[in-house]
């Protein structure tokens, strides 16, 4: 039961990491000139 809650506590806080990637206009350090170009990623890299 103790190893059930903490895998729960520990996919909670995962996902809270997570869950706030997203980056707000005024954050983007100009390093490219239009970023309307950039699109998501939909297949995951393994190296």
């Amino acid at each position: 039961m103790k190893k059930l809650i903490i895998a729960l506590l520990v996919s909670a806080a995962l996902l809270a990491g997570c869950a706030g990637n997203k980056v707000s206009e005024d954050k983007y350090s100009g390093f490219l000139s239009d970023y309307s170009i950039l699109k998501p990623v939909t297949r995951s890299s393994s190296f």
